[in-house]
C-alpha cells in the first residue's frame, strides 16, 4: 500500500534553468522530509528538463511531468489534481525555501484548524541573490482580506502552504484570470476558512531585472480587478479597486529608474552598502542627469544606515533612513568580557531567519572588550555605555533602547545555540496568552565543552505556578518575554547587586503566564572571573533569599518592601568568600548524579558522582553524598537482582 506524504510541494517551471537548481535544493534541505516534490515543465526550450531529469533519478521524492507549453493557471491546476498530501505547499522555480519554512507551516495549520492558507514574510533578492529587503506582511485574518479584497495580494505565491481538501472545495485556480489566478484563490480561500502569515521570512523572493510592457501591466491590473469584483459580489459587498500601481519596471526608461532606486534603497536600509551602490550606478546610467542616482550612490558610499552623513560638498545631505524593524532584541551586559565575547555575540548573529538586534551594554570595561567588539561588521550590533552601573542597570540601559517585540537576554562569558530565538518566537506568536517562554540550558567549561545538561522536563508545560511558589527552575538567560510586559514591571532592580534574575522571574510570574520548552536555549559558562566567582557568598545568599521574601511580600500584602521604598539593609559583613568556579562545578555534577540515579541509571549516576568528588577532592562533603550515592545505587541494583 502506497503511504500519502503528509505535504505535496507544487513547482510549475518554464525556462528556468538559471535558478531551478537553487530552487529544487531548498526544497530538498528542508528540516521536514515527509513530502512529494510535483513539477510540470511547462514546455521549456532551455536545460530545465535536464535538471528536473537529474535530480529525479536522485531523489524518490520528486515526480515530473514534461509538456507543450499551457500556461501557468492550466499548470497549477494540474499541479493540484497530482498532489496526494493533506497539505500543499508552493514555491516558484525561481525563489528559495529557507530551511524551516515547511515544518513551520505545518505546525501551524496543525494548531490552528480554523486556517486554511498560510503565507509568511519574505526576504527580497535580486536576480543575483543579493539582499534587498524583508516585507513584513500583514499577520491576521482580517488585515489579509481587506487589503486582498482591494486588489493588493497581501499573501505571497511562493510562499504558501494551503489545504487541500479546501483548495479543492474551492476549485482551484481561474483559468481565465492569467497573472491575478493567486489573487482569485486566496480570495475564494477565505470564504471558506481564515488566512494567516508567518510573522517571519519562510521564502527569498527573486525580483528579476527583466521588464514587463504596459500592454501586460495593464492586462495584469484588469485581471486583478475582475477577481476582485468576482469576490465583492460572491461577498455581497460595494468594493474599492487600490492596486493600481505597477509591481515589475515597464519598458521605458523612467519606470527602469524608479525601481532601480527603490531596490537600492531597500538596500542600503537594510545595511547592504555594496548591493545599494551597485543599484546607484545603474540608476546613473539609465538617467545620468537625475539627482536620485547620484544621491543614493553617495550614501552608499559615504553613509551608514546607523551614522551620520560625512560631508558631501556636492550633494546635500540625505535624509536619515526609517530604521530597519525589528522582531527581538538580545541585550548583553559586558564588563571585561575580553575571552569570550566574540563568541557569545556571533552566536546571536548568526541567526538570519528572524529580525533582530543585539544590544551591547558596556559596564565600564578596562580590557579590550570592545576592541575585541570592533572587529565585527554587523548592523544589528549596537553598543551603549552604562559607565560601570551595575548589571540590573546595564539591562535598564539596553531594554530602554529596544526596538523589538521581544525581549532576551546573553551574558558575555555565554552563548546561544543554533536556532533557539527562532523556535522561541515562532511558539509566542503561535500562543499570545503567554508572556514569556523559557528553556532548559547546559553549563559548559571554559573552554566551551558540556559539562551537564539542566533540561527539567520532557514536555512543555506552564511553569507560572512554580516561579509564584518562589521556585526558578532554570536561568534568566533561556527566557524571551514580550517587550511590553518587561516594560510594565519596570524591568531589572538596581537594589540586586546580584539574583536580579531571580527578582525579575518571580516579578513576571505576578502579572504574566510563562511556559517552558524542553530545549536547551543556553549555553552557561563556569570560570573563575564571572560574577558568580566574585562576589562574596554572603552577598549572593542574601540577595537570593531577599527575592523571595519580596515575592512572599507581593503576595500577601500587594507591594514588596523595595516598592515601599523601604528596603532592608545590606549586609555589612562579607564573612563568606566567593563560590570558586570549581565549586560551582562541583555542584552541578552531583546534582546531575543524584538526578541520573533518581530517573533509574545508576551507573551514569555513578560514574558522574565520581567526577563530581574528583573535581575538588578536598570536599569531604561532597564525598559524603557519593558515598550515599553508591550505597543507594549498589544496594538498590542488588535489591533488584
Amino acid at each position: 500500500m502506497t503511504v500519502r506524504p503528509t505535504l505535496s510541494v507544487l513547482m510549475a517551471v518554464y525556462n528556468s534553468d538559471r535558478y531551478l537548481k537553487q530552487a529544487i535544493e531548498s526544497i530538498l534541505s528542508q528540516t521536514f522530509e515527509d513530502f512529494e516534490l510535483i513539477v510540470i515543465d511547462d514546455g521549456s526550450s532551455d536545460r530545465s528538463l535536464s535538471i528536473l531529469q537529474g535530480y529525479a533519478t536522485q531523489d524518490s521524492r520528486i515526480r515530473f511531468i514534461s509538456r507543450e507549453n499551457r500556461g501557468i493557471p492550466a499548470t497549477r491546476n494540474e499541479l493540484l489534481s497530482l498532489a496526494q498530501g493533506e497539505f500543499l505547499a508552493v514555491l516558484d522555480s525561481d525563489d528559495l525555501a529557507l530551511p524551516d519554512r515547511f515544518a513551520q507551516q505545518i505546525a501551524f495549520l496543525q494548531d490552528h484548524p480554523e486556517v486554511v492558507c498560510v503565507g509568511g514574510w519574505f526576504q527580497m533578492i535580486d536576480h543575483r541573490g543579493r539582499f534587498l529587503t524583508t516585507l513584513e506582511i500583514p499577520s491576521d485574518d482580517a488585515t489579509i482580506q481587506q487589503g486582498l479584497l482591494a486588489g493588493h495580494c497581501s499573501i505571497c505565491h511562493s510562499t504558501v502552504m494551503m489545504r487541500r481538501s479546501a483548495v479543492l472545495q474551492v476549485g482551484g485556480y481561474a483559468n481565465d484570470l492569467a497573472q491575478a489566478e493567486d489573487l482569485d484563490l486566496w480570495l475564494k480561500l477565505g470564504e471558506v476558512g481564515k488566512l494567516a502569515n508567518l510573522p517571519m521570512p519562510v521564502t527569498q523572493y527573486r525580483l528579476h531585472d527583466r521588464s514587463i510592457s504596459e500592454q501586460a501591466c495593464l492586462l495584469q491590473r484588469q485581471f486583478a480587478r475582475q477577481a476582485c469584483e468576482r469576490a465583492w459580489n460572491r461577498r455581497n459587498i460595494t468594493g474599492t479597486f487600490e492596486a493600481n500601481s505597477p509591481w515589475r519596471p515597464g519598458t521605458d526608461r523612467r519606470s527602469r529608474h524608479e525601481f532601480t532606486l527603490q531596490y537600492g534603497w531597500w538596500a542600503f536600509h537594510s545595511g547592504n552598502r555594496s548591493t545599494a551602490g551597485i543599484y546607484g550606478l545603474k540608476a546613473i546610467r539609465l538617467i545620468p542627469y537625475r539627482f536620485e542616482g547620484w544621491k543614493l550612490l553617495a550614501c552608499a558610499l559615504l553613509k551608514s544606515p546607523s551614522a551620520p552623513l560625512l560631508p558631501a560638498p556636492l550633494l546635500p545631505a540625505s535624509p536619515p533612513p526609517p530604521p530597519q524593524p525589528v522582531l527581538i532584541s538580545v541585550i548583553m551586559p559586558l564588563y571585561n568580557g575580553e575571552s569570550y565575547v566574540l563568541e557569545a555575540v556571533r552566536s546571536i548573529l548568526k541567526e538570519h531567519r528572524i529580525l533582530l538586534e543585539l544590544i551591547v551594554v558596556n559596564d565600564g570595561s578596562t580590557d579590550r572588550s570592545l576592541k575585541q567588539l570592533a572587529q565585527i561588521q554587523d548592523d544589528r550590533l549596537i553598543i551603549l555605555e552604562n559607565q560601570g552601573k551595575g548589571i540590573a542597570a546595564a539591562m535598564n540601559t539596553g531594554i530602554a533602547a529596544a526596538r523589538g517585540k521581544f525581549l532576551a537576554r546573553c551574558d558575555a562569558d555565554d552563548r546561544y545555540p543554533a536556532g533557539r530565538l527562532f523556535q522561541q518566537i515562532n511558539w509566542l506568536m503561535q500562543h499570545p496568552e503567554a508572556g514569556a517562554v523559557c528553556g532548559g540550558y547546559q553549563a559548559i567549561d571554559p573552554r566551551g565543552l558540556t559539562v551537564t545538561s539542566f533540561d527539567w522536563s520532557s514536555k512543555t508545560e506552564e511553569i507560572t505556578s512554580e516561579l509564584q511558589a518562589g521556585q526558578t527552575r532554570t536561568h534568566l538567560c533561556t527566557y524571551v518575554v514580550r517587550l511590553e510586559i518587561m516594560r510594565s514591571i519596570g524591568g531589572f532592580r538596581p537594589y540586586f547587586a546580584t539574583a536580579e534574575d531571580i527578582d525579575l522571574q518571580l516579578r513576571l510570574s505576578d502579572v504574566t503566564r510563562i511556559w517552558y520548552l524542553p530545549e536547551v536555549c543556553y549555553h552557561y559558562r563556569i570560570h573563575s572571573t564571572s560574577i558568580t566567582h566574585t562576589k562574596s557568598s554572603t552577598e549572593r545568599e542574601f540577595f537570593d533569599h531577599i527575592a523571595r521574601e519580596f515575592q512572599q511580600q507581593r503576595q500577601h500584602q500587594g507591594s514588596d518592601a523595595l516598592q515601599q521604598g523601604n528596603p532592608p539593609a545590606l549586609p555589612q559583613k562579607h564573612d563568606k568568600p566567593p563560590m570558586t568556579a570549581k565549586q560551582h562545578l562541583q555542584g552541578f555534577l552531583l546534582g546531575e548524579a543524584w538526578r541520573n540515579y533518581q530517573t533509574g541509571q545508576r551507573a551514569a549516576a555513578l560514574r558522574t558522582g565520581m567526577r563530581s568528588a574528583l573535581t575538588l577532592p578536598s570536599n569531604l562533603t561532597v564525598w559524603k553524598s557519593v558515598l550515599v550515592l553508591t550505597v543507594k545505587a549498589v544496594g538498590g541494583r542488588w535489591a533488584s537482582e
